[in-house]
């Protein structure tokens, strides 16, 4: 029998944005806003939040990049 592959762990970045999601919903119904002003604060905090993460992903990525292998003009021949 066959089984699906179940992650073993939640990708940190998903968390982060959960986290900020959350935080914006407690901050909105704190702040009293209505249902549309709160929805707006959590999919700004979530577009902020996944924008940072994803930058900060690429940008340690960036030193992570698999070696160039060159090819010598005697080898192509």
């Amino acid at each position: 029998m066959l089984h699906a592959r179940i992650p073993q762990r939640i990708p940190l970045a998903f968390m982060v944005i959960t986290a900020a999601i959350s935080t914006a919903f407690i901050f909105g119904l704190v702040a009293m806003l209505s249902w549309q002003g709160c929805l707006m604060l959590m999919l700004v905090a979530a577009a902020l939040t996944g924008g940072a993460v994803f930058t900060i992903q690429e940008m340690q990525s960036l030193g992570h990049e698999a070696p160039r292998i060159e090819r010598s003009a005697a080898k192509t021949r």
